[in-house]
């Protein structure tokens, strides 16, 4: 590119003393107009080369700084003075400018700031300074290498809490450009993209809500990303994530119907996977809160007993027992009913195994059942 541009400068010079050397020549009745005409030409053509001359050094500049910031973010210990310095708005600065067309330069650029924002300190300032719409412009682009690099960064400023606000009000549409990730053919991108999603999952009842319109405004993303097949088994699990998240969301259950069966489906293919039959289990039980669901998940049981409080992982199996006993407080009766066909004793062993548990039911039963009592 610098050697194209100073071609370019070099006949545009050799034109230039061209015309100067015909306007010598030229009779001294030469027309007025003519000679101004030339004139603003040979101006033009000086404007030129300044603007040709200033964005290349521009772009040298933005090469140096990103690779400078990007060594000096590797030391910890001068996070936060870059960051009082104005490192990160000039990272910002730099990825405007460039896009992706200078590939290494923008990852430099974005490693230094995904380093920034590795640190809990300095997410917030990070999405202060423009990192996020930074990032956010560059999650789409073609070069995969950037564009996994600014979904990460992404998922790093998500990580705090704090953020979600900002985000969810963001006027570039945020929430929506990361549902739509997640249809992304790459599986990686899809990856990181719902686990963010997964941390933007856990805010408020507020932001669930949101989340769940934008999904819905959005072609309904979640439902098609945990109903694919994918060759990378953890993007179902970041998708059960977010569902089991959304899932406490009293308000949106009608909304949620479809996800709620899918789960269901999805439960007995989970064995041999610990963190999917965990979030699946957990989606379950959550679902289960809520009376309107029972008689949906009634059918579910068989499947909770067999394939997790059987035989699956410690974790699973306490969502498992929390499941059946959501689903005892509202329906007693069928839901014992099913229990005595299925396995009965397999639940009230894992109740017996749960010391916790043991020991709440009997300290709630104290009350009502004292240890000493007076005559009657």
């Amino acid at each position: 590119m610098r050697r194209k541009r100073k071609k370019r400068r070099r006949k545009k010079k050799k034109k230039k003393k061209m015309k100067k050397k015909k306007k010598k020549k030229k009779e001294e009745g030469k027309e007025n107009e003519e000679e101004e005409d030339e004139e603003e030409e040979e101006e033009e053509e000086e404007e030129e080369e300044e603007e040709e001359e200033e964005e290349e050094n521009g772009e040298e500049r933005g090469t140096h700084v990103a690779a400078g910031l990007h060594t000096l973010s590797t030391h910890p210990s001068l996070h936060r003075y870059l960051a009082e310095a104005g490192a990160i708005k000039a990272i910002c600065r730099i990825l405007s400018r460039i896009g992706d067309s200078n590939e290494q330069v923008a990852i430099d650029a974005i490693s230094a700031l995904m380093i920034f924002c590795r640190s809990p300190d300095l997410k917030t300032k990070a999405l202060n300074d423009g990192g996020l719409h930074s990032m956010l412009s560059l999650c789409w682009s073609e070069k995969a290498a950037i564009s996994l690099l600014a979904i990460s960064t992404v998922g790093l400023i998500v990580e705090n809490t704090g953020n979600h606000e900002a985000i969810f009000d963001s006027k570039h549409d945020a929430v929506a450009r990361l549902l739509r990730m997640t249809t992304s053919l790459d599986e990686q991108i899809q990856e990181v993209t719902l686990k963010t999603l997964a941390f933007l999952s856990t805010g408020s009842m507020v932001h669930k809500h949101k989340l769940l319109q934008e999904d819905f405004s959005s072609g309904r993303c979640l439902e098609r990303a945990f109903n694919s097949c994918p060759g990378n088994s953890q993007i179902l699990c970041n998708a059960a994530c977010v569902i089991a998240n959304l899932a406490t969301s009293e308000e949106d259950q009608m909304a949620l119907h479809e996800l709620m069966a899918a789960v269901s489906r999805k439960l007995p293919g989970s064995e041999g996977h610990t963190e999917l039959m965990c979030h699946l289990t957990r989606a379950l039980a959550n679902f289960a809160q809520f009376k309107p669901n029972v008689f949906h998940l009634l059918d579910a049981i068989p499947a909770v007993v067999s394939h997790v409080l059987r035989s699956g992982p410690a974790p699973a199996r306490d969502q498992a027992l929390r499941f059946l006993l959501n689903l005892l407080a509202h329906a007693p009766d069928q839901v014992s009913a099913l229990l005595v066909k299925t396995d009965a004793q397999t639940f009230l062993t894992a109740v017996g195994e749960t010391s916790l548990l043991l020991e709440n039911i009997t300290s709630s039963l104290a009350h009502s059942a004292p240890a000493v009592m007076k005559p009657m």
